[in-house]
């Protein structure tokens, strides 16, 4: 995985330990239906009595032969996938089984005649690994697909044990089988062995896409003109740009809401491509400069067309990568500059002033206050902020731990007021979570829920109206009144790079500019003639020059 991934071997433990502990991953056997003697798949929409859906769902995913069950919003109320030895078996199971469960009204049926691309493909993909290269030696080579014809394997019940354990597992050794088992071990290899020639079982990594970032599942029905069914289910399946995104999301780290505006950039620039008369694996340099130009068009801020250059850029870099592009058009497309705006702050007594305008004897009042010392005592981001839990925090060390972007964790410090802001805070959340909550985020909505990125931009910006301050003020404002302030007082610009994440110091640096009454003290205190400018400045009048 390291040598695949270009990382050092520790990272690549480091990031599939972070995987499986989230969930995100599962390694285990994925069990194929068809050499076992299931080769008939269909799909099921089922329409449920009123009342009686729950009832009927439940009933249905205890069948044996229900791959899969869902609960719809539209046509039917669930969808169900099923795999049977026959025709004959996917007849019984219609006019039988589903008459037993009792509750149904009515039923429409979807026999599979080809898959083109299963949901185990795409977790196959997602992870960014090139399909065809080769895996590097292992003392125990089990991934490997089927090598024998498809036919109908008859299984016992060893088989089945075998089965059973490399779904939960895939990592268990041929010599825990055995002993699991109550077999040897060169029989256990047999089994295993002959289960995996005869593609009967898969192994692998099984993923959770709601744990990254994909949590929408929806089924769409696709109606196809006359003679090109396969050359748009081609299409379809190759729409790599899925793949892309989850491979930033499990590999890269990136943000949900990184991601989420990467998605809509790659749209647009496949849209741009499809107009122009060419895929986006086939696109020329042309294409690239002809989206950003339209972008420009459109009105989109230059930080947004940069962003969605960006985007394309990395999606090419990654089908070149993997042997799924020749070249990167995008790559010599040069960014449009950038004015440099120096960023919103408040004055120290400005913000002063602020944060001591919101009381503190509420559950509303409370939170505010504890919210706007925090941001100002630690100039987190305000996703770090809505991230923070109760586990994060050391208040009596007047220290936390935020995750900040690509899952990066720091150290902040929380001042005096901003300890004693939260100590205030945490009995009113502790009376609004009530018993048998377990909420762990720190600040809680009014429905002692987590709170918002959304919700703390309306946070400060009410208060901001009703204290009457006439400035532009968001949460980030808090931050580069942190960094700005840091400076001011003579903070080194490398420890202020620190303290807020900034990854390269070109970020900071912005902030040097901004104190400019400090800029000019340090001016009139060490340039020999600034001095001398101000205090001769009346003695010459009158004089020639």
């Amino acid at each position: 995985i390291a040598r695949t991934a270009g990382v050092s071997e520790p990272t690549a433990r480091k990031r599939m330990d972070r995987l499986l502990g989230a969930g995100a991953i599962v390694l285990g056997a994925r069990i194929n239906p068809a050499p076992i003697g299931f080769p008939v798949d269909a799909f099921v929409g089922i329409h449920a009595r009123p009342g009686r859906a729950t009832e009927v769902g439940r009933r249905l995913a205890a069948l044996e032969h229900v791959a899969y069950l869902g609960h719809l919003a539209g046509g039917f109320d669930m969808l169900a996938e099923v795999f049977l030895p026959d025709t004959e078996g996917l007849f019984r199971f219609l006019h039988e089984d589903l008459e037993r469960i009792g509750g149904i009204a009515s039923t429409d049926t979807w026999p599979v005649l080809r898959t083109e691309k299963s949901f185990y493909s795409w977790e196959g993909e997602s992870v960014g690994l090139d399909p065809a290269a080769k895996p590097p030696a292992s003392p125990a080579p089990l991934v490997r697909q089927g090598s024998l014809p498809h036919g109908t394997l008859k299984l016992d019940d060893l088989d089945r044990q075998v089965m059973k354990l490399l779904r939960h597992d895939a990592r268990l050794t041929l010599r825990q089988i055995a002993r699991t088992t109550g077999v040897s071990e060169p029989t256990a290899r047999k089994r295993v062995d002959r289960l995996l020639d005869a593609g009967a079982i898969i192994l692998g990594a099984r993923i959770d896409p709601a744990s990254i970032g994909f949590p929408v599942d929806v089924f769409v029905g696709v109606r196809v003109g006359t003679g090109r069914v396969t050359e748009v289910g081609r299409k379809l399946a190759g729409m790599e740009h899925i793949a892309y995104l989850a491979y930033l999301a499990a590999i890269r780290s990136l943000s949900p809401r990184t991601i989420e505006a990467y998605r809509d950039d790659l749209r647009l620039y496949e849209v741009a491509c499809y107009r122009a008369g060419c895929g986006v694996e086939l696109a020329a340099p042309s294409n690239a400069r002809e989206f950003v130009a339209g972008l420009v068009r459109a009105g989109y801020a230059t930080s947004s067309v940069n962003r969605a250059l960006s985007a394309v850029k990395g999606y090419y870099r990654y089908l070149v990568r993997f042997g799924q592009a020749a070249a990167n058009p995008a790559k010599d497309v040069e960014s449009i500059p950038l004015a440099r705006t120096l960023p919103d702050f408040m004055f120290e007594d400005e913000m002063a002033g602020f944060i001591d305008f919101s009381g503190d004897d509420d559950f509303r009042g409370a939170r505010d206050k504890a919210i706007m010392e925090t941001l100002y005592s630690t100039g987190c981001r305000v996703s770090e902020l809505t991230g923070l839990r109760l586990d994060d925090l050391l208040l009596d060390e007047g220290r936390a731990r935020v995750t900040g972007k690509g899952s990066k964790q720091r150290t902040v410090f929380l001042s005096g007021p901003a300890v004693d802001a939260i100590r205030v805070w945490l009995p009113f959340r502790s009376a609004r979570l009530g018993r048998g909550h377990d909420e762990a985020h720190l600040f809680l909505n009014a429905k002692a829920g987590a709170l918002t990125t959304r919700g703390v931009s309306w946070i400060i910006e009410r208060r901001a109206v009703a204290s009457g301050l006439r400035k532009r003020v968001s949460p980030h404002a808090f931050r580069h009144s942190f960094a700005t302030h840091l400076v001011g007082h003579g903070a080194d610009i490398r420890v202020v790079q620190a303290l807020l994440g900034h990854e390269n110091i070109s970020t900071t640096q912005i902030y040097t500019h901004v104190d400019m009454a400090r800029l000019r003290a340090v001016y009139d205190g060490a340039h020999p003639h600034a001095g001398k400018a101000k205090t001769e400045a009346g003695g010459t009048e009158g004089k020639a020059l």
